[in-house]
C-alpha cells in the first residue's frame, strides 16, 4: 500500500476547505441578496445559483439554511455549523418554564431571569452561614392599582407573607384573599394613613400579630387636582398627609425592628411630578417630592445598619387616573414620552421587588423613574 506523505495529505485537506468556504461564501452572498430584495431579475440567479430555499419564518436562521446544511454536509458539519433555531431556543425556555410551574405548584406572572431572593440577608455576607428567614412586607394602599400589584408581585417572587393597608377594609381583605390563592400569607387592615395616631395603633395591633416587618411600601397617596390660586387649605393638607407624613408614621413604626435585625427594605412611591412639577398640582408634586428628600436624608442615617431606603418615581402608568384622560390629552402626554406608551403597573412593580429582593443591598437612597424616558435618567 503506498505510503502518504503528510504534507500531501495536509494540502489536500486545505484544497476541500478552500472549496467548503468558497461554497459558503456563495450561499450566504446568494441568502443576502434575497433578503435584501436583489434577487428578482433574472441575472441574480445566474449570479448566486446556491440558494436553495427561501426564508420563510424566524425559525430559520437568516444566513444558513437548514436543510441546505443538511443535505449538503457530513453530520459532524452540519452540527457546527448550524446554530440553535428560535423554535429550538423556545423548546428550551418552555421546557424551564415548565419545570419551574411543575415544582412550584403554580404559574407565576412574576418569573425573572433569575431568581430573586428574600432572606434577610446580605450576598456579601453569604459565607456567615446565617440560615433564612420568612420576610414580611407591609403594602399601604395595597387595595388598587400599583399598591395592589406591587403586593401581587412580591408574593409570586417570594416574599412569604403580605401585610395589606388600605382606607377600605372590604377592598383590603379583597387583595389579601387573591394573595392567599397563590398561594401566600397575608393579612389585611383598615386605616387612615393620613391620621398619625391611627397609624400608631394600627402599628401597635400588627406588632402583636407579627414577628417582624422586614419590607415596607410606603405606596399610599392621593390626588386634589386644582390650581394653585384655587387651592384650599384642606385640598393642601390632605395631600401632604397622605402621601408625605404617612411614609412618616410607617416607617418610624418599623425602624427600630429594622435596626435590631439590621436588615430593611423601605421602598417609597414618588412621582416623576415630585422631580418636574405639573401644573395644577402644586400639593401632589410637593408631596413627592417631600418623598424624594425623606428618602436621601433616611438612606444616609440607616444604611450602615443594613437597610435600604429608596424611591420609585413612576410616570404616566395605566390606571384608573389615564382612564379618565381625554383622547387630547392623552395624545398630548405621549408626545412628552420618549417610549411613545403608557407604562404598565407590573412596571413599577418588578423594581419595587427587586429593590426589596436580598440582590439590591448594595441600592440606596435612590430614585428610581420608571417614565418610558421623560426624566432621562435617575438621580
Amino acid at each position: 500500500m503506498p505510503k502518504i506523505s503528510s504534507s500531501s495529505s495536509s494540502w489536500r485537506i486545505c484544497h476541500y476547505l478552500m472549496i467548503f468556504f468558497l461554497v459558503e461564501i456563495l450561499s450566504l452572498a446568494s441568502e443576502w441578496v434575497e433578503a435584501s430584495g436583489l434577487n428578482a431579475s433574472p441575472q441574480s440567479k445566474i449570479l448566486f445559483p446556491l440558494r436553495e430555499e427561501p426564508i420563510t419564518s424566524r425559525d430559520s436562521f437568516p444566513y444558513l439554511s437548514k436543510t441546505r446544511l443538511q443535505s449538503s454536509y457530513p453530520a459532524f458539519i452540519s452540527q457546527l455549523l448550524l446554530p440553535a433555531t428560535h423554535s429550538d431556543l423556545n423548546k428550551v425556555g418552555a421546557t424551564a418554564s415548565s419545570a419551574s410551574s411543575a415544582s412550584s405548584g403554580s404559574s407565576t406572572a412574576f418569573s425573572p431571569s433569575f431568581q430573586l431572593t428574600y432572606t434577610g440577608s446580605d450576598p456579601s455576607s453569604s459565607a456567615s452561614g446565617k440560615p433564612p428567614r420568612p420576610l414580611v412586607a407591609l403594602v399601604t394602599g395595597a387595595s388598587r392599582g400599583i399598591g395592589k400589584k406591587v403586593a401581587e408581585t412580591l408574593a409570586r417572587a417570594g416574599v412569604s407573607e403580605i401585610i395589606c393597608v388600605s382606607k377600605s377594609q372590604a377592598a383590603c381583605e379583597a387583595t389579601s384573599n387573591e394573595l392567599k390563592a397563590l398561594p401566600c400569607k397575608s393579612s389585611a387592615y383598615s386605616c387612615d394613613v393620613s391620621d398619625g395616631d391611627a397609624v400608631e395603633a394600627l402599628m401597635k395591633r400588627i406588632a402583636l400579630e407579627h414577628a417582624n416587618i422586614d419590607i415596607l411600601i410606603n405606596n399610599a397617596g392621593i390626588t386634589k387636582d386644582v390650581l394653585f390660586m384655587r387651592m384650599s387649605r384642606k385640598d393642601w393638607e390632605d395631600v401632604i398627609k397622605t402621601n408625605l407624613n404617612s411614609a412618616f408614621y410607617f416607617s418610624s413604626a418599623v425602624m427600630r425592628g429594622m435596626m435590631k435585625r439590621k436588615f430593611g427594605r423601605i421602598i417609597n412611591m414618588s412621582s416623576v411630578v415630585g422631580v418636574g412639577g405639573n401644573h395644577g398640582q402644586a400639593n401632589y408634586a410637593a408631596s413627592k417630592a417631600g418623598l424624594i428628600g425623606f428618602t436621601k436624608s433616611l438612606a444616609r442615617e440607616v444604611g450602615k445598619l443594613g437597610i435600604t431606603v429608596n424611591a420609585v418615581a413612576p410616570g404616566f402608568i395605566i390606571s384608573d387616573m389615564t382612564d379618565k384622560m381625554t383622547e387630547e390629552a392623552k395624545a398630548a402626554t405621549l408626545n412628552t414620552i420618549p417610549a411613545g406608551r403608557l407604562g404598565l403597573q407590573e412596571e413599577v412593580a418588578s423594581l419595587v421587588a427587586y429593590l426589596a429582593s436580598d440582590q439590591a443591598a448594595y441600592i440606596n437612597g435612590k430614585v428610581i423613574p420608571v417614565d418610558g424616558g421623560m426624566l432621562f435618567g435617575g438621580s
